[in-house]
């Protein structure tokens, strides 16, 4: 079979094709797909020395209005060997896509949630979820990055012997927000909304720069959906009216919405929120006050 029907009509990698590394020796042959998107495609290589499996991410260059694999690969190399965060291995471009080859990880949290009794996890187990996917974010902020897309669907658990580790992934929205001298980047005077609607801060919805405090909001958020199940305002259609969504958010920290929205879970939820809440944008979360849930 040659190399062009090896390539779907959009120039992207079938299974079967050949990957050869522009800089070393290394081949990964493509497996099979498990993401395509307009821009972007996610499939499962394996070495062909080795034949150990790994993820491929790739992302088409013409057309792409905003590409982002190059973020990922510079969130990865920053955070090289830090518990919980994909193993980078290579990174490459074709003349019709860019690549990424990082370790391979199993199901996200988003889709687990979805198949558990009730849509939500039992509470000792969201608990440790929690703890570990906050510890992530504590990583990620001390190597001067923030996420800007903190949800179920970008944390997975790992494979075989890292089973009970969970992993954060995918920094299309990541922003460098430390400077050189180790400094909080100050707030532009507008910026674009990103992340997704149902979980991202009340600020973004008003087009404010985000800060580590905001992703730890969208946690928060992400807590009480593993926690309780759908989020209150989960069917309203952020693109169409995401001020909606924001409003949804700010009356839940009124009463009586707040106590509705804290029912069943843990009542230092609550107190968490309040810290979040009073957190400003040049602060530094104090992330152990958060944790103290976990067991």
């Amino acid at each position: 079979m040659s190399s062009e029907q090896l390539h779907d009509s959009r120039g992207m990698p079938q299974a079967g094709f050949i990957i050869e590394h522009q800089s070393s020796d290394q081949k990964w042959k493509v497996l099979r797909n498990i993401y395509s998107g307009p821009f972007s495609d996610v499939y499962v290589v394996a070495d062909v020395a080795t034949n150990e499996k790994y993820a491929m991410k790739c992302e088409r260059q013409e057309g792409n209005t905003r590409p982002v694999l190059k973020l990922d690969v510079l969130v990865l190399m920053a955070t090289k060997g830090l518990k919980g965060f994909p193993k980078f291995v290579a990174a490459g471009r074709t003349d019709v896509y860019r690549y990424c080859i990082m370790q391979l990880v199993g199901p996200d949290l988003g889709r687990l949630r979805r198949t558990r009794p009730e849509r939500r996890f039992s509470l000792p187990t969201a608990l440790q979820i929690l703890g570990q996917t906050l510890r992530r974010l504590e990583d990620l902020h001390k190597c001067g990055w923030l996420c800007r897309d903190v949800k179920a669907p970008n944390f997975c658990i790992g494979i075989g012997e890292h089973e009970s580790t969970v992993y954060i992934l995918d920094f299309g929205f990541a922003r460098k927000f430390i400077d050189k001298e180790g400094k909080i980047i100050p707030p532009r005077s507008a910026a674009a909304l990103m992340g997704t609607f149902q979980y991202c801060a009340v600020s973004a919805h008003s087009h404010k720069d985000q800060c580590a405090r905001d992703d730890l909001e969208s946690w928060f958020y992400m807590a009480i959906e593993l926690l309780k199940g759908p989020l209150p305002w989960a069917n309203i259609d952020g693109h169409k009216n995401h001020k909606l969504i924001g409003d949804a958010k700010m009356e839940m920290r009124t009463e009586p919405a707040r106590s509705e929205f804290f029912e069943g879970v843990p009542k230092q939820f609550n107190e968490i929120l309040s810290i979040l809440d009073s957190t400003s944008f040049f602060d530094r979360p104090d992330y152990k006050r958060l944790i103290l849930n976990e067991k």
